[in-house]
């Protein structure tokens, strides 16, 4: 159980990371 909530815990993080690229990018074209 503790693995698999890690790994959900990680695709979260790395959702995260590429929501915060894609806001980035979205306000540098501003």
């Amino acid at each position: 159980a503790a693995s698999l909530l890690s790994v959900l815990d990680n695709n979260a993080y790395k959702q995260g990371l590429a929501a915060d690229r894609m806001f980035a990018m979205c306000q540098k074209e501003d």
